[in-house]
């Protein structure tokens, strides 16, 4: 059973990849919001993320709007420095795995990874296809967190110019 993975570790990793893009686009959000990117209100001192509850009105900014992760990506790759822009093709992962199917036809070997575009005519097409081994998984793990630490890098750099 070279393929298998087992389903802790199985579910650890889809996890890592998960919370990377998560981690991603909430570090985009900090960063966008940090460099007053438009759309751009400041929320109230005393106005925490933290301390939001459920109907409260907020302002509008990059940590609020309803921007998708290509949009803050592309807002971010205009302000950030070349070699911290963030390559867009971590959309493509976070879609698949936001729209996609994940399933197996024996839980002993890997599972699969499906996307499929919206149905015309009665035809949907497969838009994403991969089997999600552990290689894979770790490559996504890396590949992610590598843009991560990109964005992390670029909030360094903001803040250590705005502290001296």
């Amino acid at each position: 059973m070279s393929d298998s993975i087992g389903l802790e570790r199985y579910a650890r990793l889809i996890g890592c990849v998960i919370v990377n893009l998560q981690s991603l686009e909430f570090a985009l959000r900090g960063y966008l919001y940090e460099k007053k990117d438009p759309p751009y209100t400041p929320m109230p001192r005393d106005q925490t993320l933290s301390s939001l509850k459920v109907d409260e009105e907020v302002s509008e900014n990059a940590m609020t709007d309803f921007s998708p992760l290509g949009a803050l990506i592309a807002r971010y790759n205009r302000l950030a420095a070349s070699e911290l822009q963030v390559n867009p093709s971590v959309v493509c992962l976070r879609d698949a795995f936001a729209h996609g199917r994940i399933s197996t036809t024996d839980p002993d070997k890997a599972y699969n990874l499906l996307k499929f575009s919206r149905p015309s005519g009665g035809i949907a097409r497969v838009t994403y296809a991969e089997t999600l081994t552990v290689g894979w998984l770790n490559a996504q793990v890396r590949l992610v967190g590598g843009e991560l630490w990109k964005v992390a890098k670029a909030l360094q750099a903001l803040h250590s110019t705005t502290d001296t």
